[in-house]
């Protein structure tokens, strides 16, 4: 088996395991990664990638624009984002 496969298979696994948890807890243990791009936020967010650029634009999600077209999400913005709405769905 090449490293290729058993790094595949280590992230099925993982990506498994974390499909049992709570929504909250699936998209914090996601957060591995140091940016995201809009549509990567959207896809761990469960939402649309338009709405991911309307909260950007509403200020909502802090981003960085390296260029018209290269819109990158930090990690510590999505998940200060997620722990503020968090709070808001909970209280």
């Amino acid at each position: 088996m090449s490293v290729y496969d058993e790094m595949a298979r280590i992230e099925a696994a993982r990506h498994k395991a974390n499909s049992r948890l709570p929504r909250r807890q699936r998209i914090e243990a996601e957060l591995d990664q140091w940016e995201y791009t809009v549509p990567e936020a959207a896809e761990v967010l469960g939402e649309h990638p338009k709405t991911i650029y309307r909260r950007i634009r509403d200020g909502e999600i802090k981003a960085s624009r390296r260029s018209p077209r290269k819109t990158r999400i930090d990690y510590t913005d999505l998940a200060a984002y997620i722990a503020k709405e968090g709070g808001k769905k909970s209280g």
